[in-house]
């Protein structure tokens, strides 16, 4: 594992407090499990009445573009490590093997607290840009990242373009008004 893997999964780790303390106060959780945290999902909320809920978690970065889009995995590595005893060619993202209920995009503001959530519904997300991709297609930006597990192909289609039914933003005002 490289500096940059090191480095983003001690950042999630340290998020991960502060986002327990949202989920506690926005749905009625009696468990927060992260025990089997797995390539699949992040985390599982049990509520009250004992429904379990999945979790992919996304945080991001003061210096993403702040609020702006909905970035996902595509590849995440072109060439995947020799060592592994897959014969795949390349390493498939998160988008493909995340089987969570929401995706739970967190932005950080520049002191590193949590500005604002976006939670995606993971099934009807899928569905959606799968059936429009091509419409979509001036519409999405694809970027290439090669820090990390190598060269990553992400996805990304700002907010205003995915419909309002397939996500919910839960913000500082939010959590304020809750607590009213």
């Amino acid at each position: 594992m490289n500096k940059e893997v090191k480095d983003q999964f001690s950042f999630e780790k340290k998020c991960q407090p502060k986002i327990d303390e949202i989920y506690r106060i926005f749905t009625y959780i009696e468990n927060i499990n992260r025990s089997n945290n797995c390539k699949k999902y992040d985390v599982i909320l049990t509520t009250i009445e004992g429904q379990d809920i999945k979790i992919e978690e996304k945080f991001r970065r003061h210096n993403a573009r702040v609020y702006d889009d909905f970035l996902f995995e595509i590849i995440q590595s072109v060439f995947p490590d020799t060592r592994k005893e897959s014969k795949e060619k390349l390493d498939l993202g998160w988008y493909y093997y995340c089987e969570a209920d929401q995706v739970n995009v967190c932005y950080l503001n520049k002191d590193e607290n949590i500005d604002k959530i976006y939670s995606v519904k993971w099934n009807d997300f899928k569905n959606w840009f799968e059936e429009n991709y091509k419409s979509l297609s001036k519409k999405i930006n694809v970027s290439i990242s090669t820090n990390g597990y190598g060269l990553t192909i992400n996805c990304a289609i700002k907010w205003k373009y995915i419909p309002i039914e397939l996500y919910e933003v839960i913000s500082e005002y939010n959590r304020e008004q809750e607590k009213n």
